[in-house]
């Protein structure tokens, strides 16, 4: 599934995967609430159902749950594109993930581009990587 998605949206699956993991510190599914008004995290519509016995989720999460998630994130970096274009794709995708995290504002200079966000998620992208993801 979150590799369907990720193609869809150009976006790599253990990304995906890996902000789902941060998002559900480490359970294994996430449910839809509906949108709450707060475009600047995750309550976009989305809120944590913990189960710690897995460090990706996948088992309750729905494609559309996926897409919905992914969709935020891909809006975040384009908007990251869009105001700073002579960066590079590395710096895109982590003021994109930091602006997913700290809302569209947050990402201000490159000197943002390291919140904890970003760097966890980034090192859960990587670990899932190694591990055949």
């Amino acid at each position: 599934m979150m590799r369907t998605v990720g193609q869809r949206y150009c976006v790599d699956p253990a990304v995906i995967a890996g902000v789902l993991s941060r998002q559900s510190q480490g359970g294994n599914f996430l449910v839809n609430v509906g949108n709450t008004g707060n475009m600047g995290n995750m309550e976009d519509g989305v809120r944590v159902v913990q189960d710690p016995n897995l460090y990706a989720p996948s088992s309750w999460i729905t494609e559309s749950q996926v897409s919905q998630i992914t969709g935020v994130l891909t809006s975040r970096i384009k908007e990251i594109q869009r105001r700073f274009p002579t960066w590079t794709p590395d710096q895109y995708l982590r003021g994109g993930l930091c602006a997913y995290s700290g809302g569209p504002g947050f990402v201000r200079s490159s000197q943002d581009l390291g919140c904890d966000f970003c760097n966890d998620v980034l090192a859960r992208a990587k670990y899932l990587k190694r591990h055949g993801f």
